[in-house]
């Protein structure tokens, strides 16, 4: 604006912490070794990689002063912001930025929630840490963010596609019962870490893993990959979520396997929105679902009943067990089977 403020369009909600950031708006100053967008200085190197409008490769002396770009860059530890990739926009294109599930997938092309984008070599693909994926590896049932292009023919053309969750996450929080240099083991299950991995502490402040201690609690982010230990992909210091085994004279635990309860989508969200669970026990077991505000009362009972292993999904229209309407807030969604409760929040804006 004219008094250099910036007025937000959108507020995004995102279970990462993430020291990324990315940043549109027209360059206005150039320097050696930085450059300045709005009223934000980003420093550059070597590593910075910049491209056209139409994502061909240019040398950084070719950005002038006026031209609209994006920047995405990263915070070091002194909190100056490196720029990691620069890339020419044209504002007065027809952009659209949509987030929804994939509902089927072709060649050059993926449908998300009925609407079309085509896709081609050019259209970048990253999973929800912002690593680079091939095309191949979405399927169908994913949650994407696209930012697509208008083409003269009407039809879109995806520029970005973004993982936005993932149906293997898992959400654990517990004690920690053994730790090594590479893995931590959370009420009995191993979970494993790589160069990847967040690591915080319970003020979201980056630590390392030889900080973390037996007996600490932590809340786990990680994704099953088939091995039989996941990979984490974030760990927390301090419980956000619960999950409980069995009770330790059973001489059993449940592993974070026998549910996966996923973030709901949309979230935010109005007037309704999905809830989705894996259950890989075997056998049939009462299962539970239910909606809860945040003061503890029960809101809603979305299931209760027998559910034998599969994948299972239950709306929430935002109303109460008598149909009234519920107050904007936030509100806690809770699986439960036998001794296993785990626990989620989501956030209603009417």
């Amino acid at each position: 604006t004219a008094d250099n403020t910036i007025s937000a369009r959108k507020i995004k909600v995102k279970r990462f912490y993430d020291r990324k950031v990315e940043f549109s708006g027209e360059i206005t100053a150039i320097g050696n070794g930085n450059i300045q967008v709005g009223q934000t200085l980003f420093l550059t190197d070597s590593n910075t990689v910049v491209y056209d409008d139409n994502h061909n490769r240019i040398s950084p002396d070719q950005l002038t002063v006026g031209l609209f770009v994006e920047v995405k860059a990263q915070y070091d530890d002194n909190g100056d912001l490196w720029a990691l990739k620069i890339k020419v926009e044209s504002p007065d294109r027809d952009r659209l930025e949509y987030t929804g599930e994939i509902i089927a997938i072709s060649a050059d092309s993926i449908n998300v929630n009925n609407r079309l984008f085509y896709v081609d070599s050019n259209t970048v693909i990253l999973g929800f840490q912002g690593e680079t994926l091939a095309f191949e590896n979405l399927v169908v049932g994913d949650v994407v963010e696209i930012k697509a292009e208008m083409q003269a023919d009407g039809s879109f053309y995806a520029l970005r596609i973004k993982l936005e969750d993932s149906s293997d996450m898992i959400m654990v929080a517990g004690p920690i019962t053994a730790i090594s240099d590479s893995s931590i083991w959370v009420n009995g299950p191993e979970f494993r870490f790589n160069a990847n991995t967040t690591v915080l502490d319970r003020d979201y402040q980056p630590i390392d893993l030889s900080q973390y201690s037996v007996g600490q609690d932590v809340t786990i982010l990680a994704v099953d990959d088939g091995s039989g230990s996941p990979q984490v992909v974030q760990s927390q210091l301090g419980v956000n979520a619960t999950i409980t085994g069995l009770p330790a004279e059973s001489g059993t635990v449940v592993t974070p396997k026998a549910f996966v309860l996923n973030a709901n989508y949309p979230n935010p969200f109005n007037p309704e929105t999905t809830i989705s669970f894996q259950a890989n026990f075997q056998g049939f077991r009462q299962v539970t679902l239910e909606v809860y505000d945040i003061t503890g009362r029960k809101m809603q009972t979305l299931y209760s009943g027998p559910l034998d292993a599969g994948r299972y999904r239950f709306k929430w229209n935002g109303r109460n067990a008598l149909g009234q309407a519920a107050a904007s807030g936030m509100y806690i969604y809770r699986l439960s089977s036998e001794n296993t409760v785990i626990s989620r929040k989501m956030m209603l804006l009417r």
